[in-house]
């Protein structure tokens, strides 16, 4: 409280009072201050504040107030200490209860005409007359914290004026940090001894009249004042209590971790809503939608990699190793990763995005925005959500979990001729999908819809047959002639001419297998894509040289059998040409073969199959990798009998999808 009224001083409220002063008696301007008393000064502690009594004299009118004495007992009184305090050898007090520096008063006690409370150094005394105030503003209850356009301010407060006339009664609400400038005032409040009041949360002054009041200016003070006239004059009394408006929380979805999923191999980014919602805390501190408008800064971190693998993160346990845009990624300054969602107003630059909540309607306190990644399996983001003020300070902030970009390669329906592998078995979960969704990011299904046994008529040995050469790729007899017995060069001519058939008939039966694909697929009704159990590719892609040998090339003639631009295979023409146990064809079916030779080889060999059928970048010449699961063979000459089960590192960053 604080009052004033001719010479008196009162004491104030000790939750009024911030920055205590120091008070001078009326008697401390009229002494020499170069007497011999000037360094055996008393002063004393009340109430906060402090009075300087010059030795030997009083300090008059220092009022209590009647609700203090209502509602304390006592109330304590101190010496301040300095060299002469601290020096003393005895400290007596009267009209208080106490020894050396602390004392205490009995407020319930004092007399109408005040009581006098005297303390006596040494050999020095100083006195205060302490008196009961009749007329006091007091604010009995406020709620602590409230939500603007939810739930009004509840105020209670008591006047004291039982030798006094009430003039006027003013209600004030400052923002904090300025007590000169209120944002509400009402001077129709009521002036009843006990009184309430409530406020809505609006400003009615200044250039934001009209408008809730926000976080922004909390705590706000709430300030009662009254003007009392009694037979010695006018009195300005007044209270005050602080009401917060604070953000409970900033709740966002998605909350944990979660997923970006790539929606199919032609997508180039990875939109995902993201939902932003305010809440600001209630009398009860439980959070609320409010009206109240917030701008929410949007912006993401970027974690460490969940790999360990130095060939796939390259910068150890450091985040910001998503992939670079030169990469295929979204890595840098100039990428826009978020987006606009309609009926929200949002501000998008680059990395970062300010929204603004709804302030009406059914989603109040809310904003959308999308943010956008990269579909690179792998790169994971954390999304930041922050309310700042005006100085870019963080005033709430809330995070996401992890979303890292996946992708998913899934087969729904599996294929079976008759005789074949059971291709559930061989492509179950369990033995696919370790292989991919750990570095690889990358989540393999079978989710099985349609499993077709196909009758024995529709299963034929070999997918495609042998063709048989035609004469223009059968060597004459002057050509094996020459080949045989004929001179040098002539052998050599003949050598070249003979190979070159020989390869062109092989071109020709390698030409056919797409044509034998497309017929099986079409007379079967395959839907892709699909999981194919065959029983052999090809008499002589069956690793079996018995079921393709032939005899129409001489000795000594070899030809490429290597499949697109992989290594050169050299190979006699009328041997087996290769061992193909599996292949993924341009429909993206995964097909497996008989000839796959032990249960490990066909688990390897089924990875591999769906690697080729996986949505990634192409693992090197003829999609297959220098080493690791990709290679042609899966590696079997580094890693024998059946090969390497799981990726390479490079194999690893081209499943991810980067370049």
């Amino acid at each position: 409280m604080d009052y004033t009224s001719g010479t008196d001083l009162v004491k104030h409220q000790w939750d009024a009072i911030h920055e205590p002063g120091l008070n001078l008696g009326n008697f401390e301007s009229e002494v020499d201050t170069t007497s011999t008393h000037e360094s055996k000064e008393i002063i004393f502690v009340f109430q906060n504040q402090e009075f300087k009594i010059l030795p030997d004299s009083s300090y008059p009118n220092i009022y209590v107030s009647e609700d203090e004495i209502i509602n304390n007992d006592a109330i304590s009184i101190q010496l301040k200490e300095n060299e002469f305090i601290n020096k003393a050898s005895n400290i007596a007090w009267e009209g208080a209860t106490g020894n050396n520096k602390r004392a205490s008063i009995n407020i319930k006690n004092i007399p109408e005409n005040g009581q006098n409370i005297a303390v006596k150094v040494d050999n020095i005394s100083a006195t205060l007359n302490i008196k009961k105030r009749k007329e006091f503003v007091k604010i009995t209850s406020s709620d602590k914290y409230f939500a603007p356009s939810v739930e009004s301010l509840n105020i209670s407060y008591d006047l004291g004026f039982q030798n006094s006339t009430v003039k006027s009664v003013k209600l004030e609400i400052f923002k904090n940090g300025d007590a000169n400038n209120p944002i509400f005032i009402d001077t129709t409040v009521s002036a009843q001894e006990k009184n309430s009041y409530q406020w809505d949360g609006k400003i009615n002054q200044g250039v934001e009249k009209g408008n809730y009041v926000s976080i922004f200016g909390s705590p706000y003070t709430i300030k009662v004042s009254g003007t009392f006239v009694n037979s010695t004059g006018t009195l300005k009394l007044n209270d005050s209590e602080n009401a917060f408006v604070e953000i409970e929380s900033i709740s966002m979805t998605p909350k944990d971790t979660f997923n970006l999923i790539k929606p199919n191999k032609n997508a180039t980014e990875i939109d995902r809503d993201i939902e932003a919602i305010i809440k600001i805390k209630n009398k009860q501190k439980q959070g609320v939608v409010t009206a109240l408008p917030f701008t929410i800064h949007l912006s993401f971190e970027d974690p460490d990699d969940i790999s360990s693998k130095n060939g796939v993160d390259g910068n150890g346990n450091a985040g910001n190793d998503n992939t670079l845009v030169a990469n295929g990624g979204k890595a840098g300054a100039n990428s826009v990763m978020w987006k606009t969602v309609p009926g929200y107003n949002s501000l998008i630059n680059f990395t970062v995005a300010e929204s603004q909540v709804l302030i009406t309607g059914q989603d109040i306190g809310k904003t959308k925005v999308k943010f956008t990644s990269s579909v690179i399996a792998g790169d994971n983001y954390i999304l930041v959500a922050k309310i700042k003020d005006a100085n870019g300070n963080v005033l709430k902030e809330e995070k996401t979990g992890v979303g890292t970009v996946r992708k998913k390669v899934t087969f729904n329906n599996i294929y079976e001729m008759s005789g074949s592998f059971n291709m559930t078995q061989m492509m179950n979960f369990n033995n696919i999908d370790p292989a991919y969704s750990g570095d690889g990011c990358t989540d393999y299904s079978l989710n099985v819809q349609n499993v077709v046994t196909l009758a024995a008529a529709n299963s034929p040995q070999f997918l495609a047959p042998l063709l048989p050469p035609d004469t223009t790729e059968i060597p004459t007899a002057q050509e094996l002639q020459d080949y045989r017995s004929g001179t040098a060069a002539a052998k050599t001519a003949a050598q070249t001419i003979i190979t070159a058939k020989a390869q062109r008939w092989f071109n020709k039966n390698n030409n056919s297998l797409s044509r034998s694909i497309n017929a099986f697929i079409q007379q079967n009704n395959i839907l892709s894509p699909a999981i194919i159990g065959a029983l052999y590719y090809h008499p002589k892609l069956d690793g079996n040289s018995s079921t393709g040998n032939t005899n129409y090339y001489p000795s000594g003639i070899q030809i490429n059998v290597a499949n697109g631009n992989n290594a050169a295979i050299l190979v006699d023409p009328d041997d087996d040409w290769r061992n193909v146990q599996g292949f993924e064809d341009q429909y993206g079916n995964a097909w497996m073969f008989l000839n796959i030779t032990s249960a490990f080889r066909r688990q390897i060999v089924a990875r591999h199959e769906v690697g080729h059928a996986s949505d990634h970048e192409s693992f090197g010449n003829g999609d297959h990798a220098a080493q690791g699961l990709m290679h042609f063979a899966a590696d079997m000459v580094r890693v024998p009998p059946d090969g390497d089960p799981d990726f390479s590192e490079d194999s690893l960053n081209k499943l991810r999808g980067r370049k």
